[in-house]
């Protein structure tokens, strides 16, 4: 079974692999599932999860932006339950101040944790690609690859 997007630009093929195409002009230029390599913009190319990749993993999907809610900030100890539970507002000003958060959203009541120049999470350490924070991490690490941009994939590359 083979499924196109031209939206996208993929094709999809039976047991989830994927190959990217190209359009110049008329012609179609394939490229087969082998020589697309995942792109964490690009959830298509993420590759299906299964148990015990994360061991030996690189931290890819600690370079995408992490919506935190107020219960991860308490979680991990940047803020005081009353402080979440008074005014949101008042505590996402501080931590924009404090380097922690980079925006907070009222309508969907998220804050986006600060990433590092090269987008690696704020938390992810810089050289053993190891989270530092793994037992009081957030939410929605703890539930990736379960939730995100394509739930049950992962967006691993090779070996940095």
């Amino acid at each position: 079974m083979v499924k196109c997007d031209e939206r996208r630009g993929h094709w999809i093929f039976g047991q989830g692999r994927v190959g990217a195409w190209l359009r110049r002009g008329r012609n179609i230029i394939f490229r087969r599932g082998a020589d697309v390599k995942p792109d964490k913009d690009k959830p298509w190319t993420w590759i299906k999860y299964r148990e015990g990749m994360c061991t030996g993993c690189s931290g890819d999907c600690c370079t995408m932006p992490v919506e935190v809610k107020g219960e991860d900030l308490v979680r991990l100890q940047v803020a005081l339950q009353d402080e979440v539970d008074s005014s949101k507002r008042k505590l996402a000003k501080r931590l924009i101040k404090d380097g922690i958060i980079q925006s907070y959203r009222e309508g969907t009541d998220l804050f986006m944790l600060t990433s590092r120049p090269n987008g690696d999470c704020l938390y992810l350490h810089p050289q053993t690609r190891r989270c530092t924070v793994y037992d009081k991490r957030p939410g929605v690490c703890r539930e990736f690859p379960a939730i995100g941009p394509r739930p049950s994939h992962c967006p691993r590359n090779a070996k940095k």
